[in-house]
């Protein structure tokens, strides 16, 4: 075994770097158990942190994933709002032309109702007697002969082919033969 000679400070740091052994020891002796060990105990902490962010990193990704299925549902409520709306759309167009149908057909309706009790409402509450629904094509006829004797004109049998019904009859007052239409 070799014999050192230690004179001066520098002396011993050569020693410690020719015997790193004696390094280590002296190291034990100086320094405490926890100063020693904490390039382990910093080591440890590093890895634990390095699992906690890919922790984090897969959460951020699960994260990311549910993000992107909620934006795609959230795609696909939008087109099928859209697509409702224009069901509502077309449904509305469509109440809108059956609303006008039921109108006309309560016109109608109504219209055939008078139609039907004409002579019955003219009787009660005008006393027209003999009450008769005049046939257009005869009424025409009768028409195209007052035409041709001058006694009404060409307009005011025209205005008469506008007419929906035209009742004939005979006041029960006056016995006079009237029209109305």
């Amino acid at each position: 075994m070799k014999e050192y000679i230690i004179k001066e400070f520098e002396d011993l740091l050569n020693l410690l770097r020719e015997r790193p052994d004696y390094l280590e020891k002296l190291r034990v002796l100086i320094l405490t158990k926890e100063l020693l060990e904490l390039p382990i105990k910093f080591e440890e902490f590093r890895n634990e942190v390095n699992r906690r962010f890919d922790e984090v990193d897969k959460r951020f990704e699960e994260v990311d994933r549910r993000l992107e299925a909620l934006e795609k549902g959230q795609e696909e409520i939008k087109e099928k709002l859209k697509e409702h709306d224009k069901e509502i759309e077309e449904i509305k167009q469509k109440l809108d032309r059956h609303e006008k149908s039921i109108q006309e057909l309560k016109g109608w309706q109504l219209e055939h109702k008078v139609f039907i009790n004409i002579c019955s409402y003219l009787g009660s509450y005008i006393g027209i007697r003999k009450c008769k629904i005049k046939d257009k094509s005869e009424l025409f006829d009768e028409l195209d002969e007052y035409v041709e004797k001058g006694i009404i004109s060409q307009e005011e049998e025209n205005d008469v082919s506008e007419l929906d019904l035209i009742v004939s009859g005979i006041l029960k007052n006056t016995k006079e033969e009237i029209f109305i239409a």
